[in-house]
């Protein structure tokens, strides 16, 4: 696959799945097989093809619980967040993110649980819930980019609420300050604020379906935290332009909603009253 030699890797791949057949012996050399073969597919940009030999690889009960089981799931979620960014039909598309999110959380099951030989430490599954918050910023700029702003929002305020949770977790604290933190807790918390300041910016100024008081708090809240934390990081600036476009639009008074111009007065008729005759009784009666 390095040598970029297609034709001999997929040879390859599919000649060991063959000879392994249904050995049960040989299970892992099929599962290496599949994932390697995916990997060929994928690095083709033959995506389909690419998440059908993922999918034969999950289907296989034996497989889907081997130590193969990892890399095949960490492959299917840049194979399924290609096919959602190229995907048009909505439904679809829709399934593939997913997807692609439903693999990180197994690999983070994989990762987290305690009896497992591949345990990894806690700022390594952070970071797959920051990889989760990405897929949804790209499902977001797709949805933007068709013109489904509603369907946009709702992605932007997904990814947004997973960078919340990490964010008030892992926020440094009285009992563990920023000075105690690892260099990889601390970049897992400057991804974290530096994705969420602007997916909360957005949702400030563009949903209006919601009050934006807390945003605009949160906004402010984790703008300042990341200035204080990583006065020299590399999304500062885009950090305070979040801030002073969040502050003007707080600040900006509220338009009042037009008031229909008043319906021109109607014209009165005035009756005509007959004048009481000379003598007579006013009304018309005789006495």
């Amino acid at each position: 696959i390095v040598a970029r030699n297609w034709d001999l890797a997929d040879q390859a791949f599919e000649k060991a799945i063959q000879k392994a057949g249904t050995n049960a012996t040989l299970r892992f050399v099929i599962g290496k097989a599949r994932v390697g073969q995916a990997k060929s597919l994928f690095a083709q940009k033959r995506y389909d093809e690419a998440r059908e030999s993922l999918d034969l690889f999950m289907q296989d009960e034996n497989l889907s619980k081997s130590f193969a089981a990892t890399d095949a799931n960490l492959l299917l979620v840049d194979v399924a967040s290609a096919q959602g960014r190229q995907e048009k039909n909505d439904k679809l598309r829709l399934r593939h993110f997913n997807t692609a999110v439903g693999a990180l959380k197994k690999v983070r099951g994989y990762w987290s649980n305690p009896k497992s030989k591949n345990k990894k430490p806690l700022h390594e599954l952070d970071a797959l819930d920051i990889k989760s918050a990405d897929i949804k910023i790209a499902q977001m700029k797709v949805e933007e980019s068709l013109g489904r702003n509603e369907a946009a929002l709702e992605a932007c305020e997904r990814a947004a609420a997973t960078l919340m949770n990490l964010a008030q977790t892992r926020s440094p604290t009285e009992e563990k300050p920023a000075s105690q933190m690892t260099a990889e807790e601390l970049h897992v918390l400057e991804q974290c604020y530096s994705k969420m300041v602007p997916l909360y910016t957005h949702l400030v100024t563009d949903d209006k379906k919601e009050d934006p008081k807390d945003r605009v708090g949160f906004v402010e809240e984790f703008g300042r935290k990341y200035l204080e934390l990583f006065p020299n990081g590399p999304a500062r600036t885009e950090v305070q332009n979040c801030m002073n476009r969040v502050k003007a639009y707080a600040s900006a008074p509220a338009t009042a909603p037009e008031t229909p111009a008043p319906a021109p007065a109607e014209e009165k008729t005035s009756e005509k009253t007959e004048e009481p005759k000379e003598g007579g009784n006013p009304d018309g009666m005789e006495n």
